[in-house]
């Protein structure tokens, strides 16, 4: 709405009189509304509804026991029994203390689809002959919560310094491993693999 300029004087300030108020949300937006009271050029009091619409993927969550779209939060919880939790994002993800439990990771898509997984280990694989060989195998690790969207296991493979992290946000979640040191190449040439053309996969 194009407003006509305020006459000078009292009272012609624009009041904020409701709001802000979502008027309106779904999945992926959120409609923001004020209400503001003034003067028009005539001197007639007018009131002007001002609007703006917030767009991002997984911006809201439906919650199951109000059934309303609600502000997603992409953060982790720690339960009683030491597993994390996120369950204020359209996607839900639960990880297990222990990564070397069956399921590890338990994620429910928005659309209502459940997946298990478990990292079963680390492995070399040599693309020009195929030729492939379990690197390393996970073992017991203790998850560290080191911020609200990410949990790290620290040290968490047997035979090489590396990390396993998860992270989520609002429109995603996410595995990485992170290597703390270089795969050694004697490593590689022992397990019969070519370390110059070596992939690790996971």
């Amino acid at each position: 709405m194009l407003l006509a300029p305020l006459r000078a004087g009292s009272g012609s300030e624009p009041t904020l009189v409701a709001g802000p108020i979502v008027a309106d949300s779904g999945p992926h937006h959120r409609t923001i509304q004020q209400v503001w009271q003034f003067v028009d050029i005539q001197g007639r009091p007018a009131v002007s509804t001002n609007s703006c619409i917030e767009l991002a993927t997984g911006l809201n969550y439906l919650d199951s026991k109000t059934g309303q779209w609600t502000p997603a939060k992409a953060r982790f919880e720690l339960t009683r029994s030491g597993c994390f939790i996120a369950r204020q994002t359209q996607h839900q993800v639960i990880l297990s203390p222990d990564p070397r439990e069956e399921p590890a990771v338990d994620f429910l898509t928005p659309d209502c689809v459940r997946l298990h997984s478990r990292i079963l280990g680390l492995a070399l694989v040599d693309p020009n002959t195929g030729t492939s060989a379990l690197l390393a195998e996970l073992k017991e690790t203790k998850p560290d919560w080191i911020a609200p969207d990410e949990v790290v296991y620290p040290d968490a493979f047997d035979t090489i310094a590396a990390d396993l992290r998860y992270s989520i946000g609002l429109d995603r979640f996410e595995q990485d491993v992170i290597l703390r040191q270089q795969i050694p190449p004697e490593l590689v040439a022992d397990a019969g693999i070519d370390p110059r053309s070596a992939r690790v996969l996971l």
